[in-house]
């Protein structure tokens, strides 16, 4: 989307950040306290205490932390982070090869399919909104467009399969929402 849309940029990052905050750890911490409350009621330590032993969650919280506070991290401790980072869209693509596979049941391809329509039933109602109720700027309208019909993210794929997911579904399920999405995206660069 930087390509397409330089000045969109900050929108870009403001979307990532509260996106990371979910998927980072939020969203796991409400699944597995609602698990947890069936058993022995709410307690909002329960949650406190998942998003605290996420370290995806924890790092985003450090580096907001450190932004507010104006506190830059020196290049010299960077380095070797700044090299492995990019391996990032490789691993990625590379878990995701891991987690696919196309031997399920029929009942799995019921439910992809469910999880699937779902998703961007409600990404499309909510790109509707957005485009022709909210009072943005045309750019703003297109960015939010755009990330409502990115992919699913690759941290709910092993999330899903920490929850008893088979590995062949989630991966296939967010496999098959990457095409979905560049087909559906790019319709909207086209046309919008």
């Amino acid at each position: 989307m930087s390509s397409f849309f330089p000045l969109a940029i900050p929108f870009i990052a403001m979307f990532d950040m509260g996106n990371s905050f979910m998927v980072a750890g939020t969203t796991q911490a409400i699944v597995e306290t609602t698990a947890q409350q069936k058993k022995h009621g709410f307690d909002l330590r329960d949650p406190l205490r998942i998003l605290l032993k996420s370290p995806p969650f924890v790092v985003y919280l450090l580096m907001i932390i450190l932004a507010i506070f104006k506190i830059k991290i020196p290049m010299e401790v960077l380095a070797p982070f700044t090299f492995i980072s990019h391996a990032n869209s490789f691993l990625s693509l590379f878990m995701i090869g891991l987690f696919m596979q196309i031997s399920f049941k029929k009942s799995g391809l019921a439910v992809i399919g469910r999880v699937l329509v779902y998703r961007y039933l409600f990404a499309g109602i909510l790109a509707s909104f957005v485009y022709f109720c909210l009072p943005f700027e045309h750019l703003v309208k297109i960015v939010l467009v755009l990330v409502l019909l990115t992919p699913i993210s690759f941290l709910t794929t092993i999330q899903a399969t920490q929850f008893g997911v088979d590995e062949g579904e989630a991966g296939f399920a967010s496999s098959l929402s990457m095409i979905i999405s560049l087909v559906l995206m790019s319709a909207v660069v086209l046309f919008l």
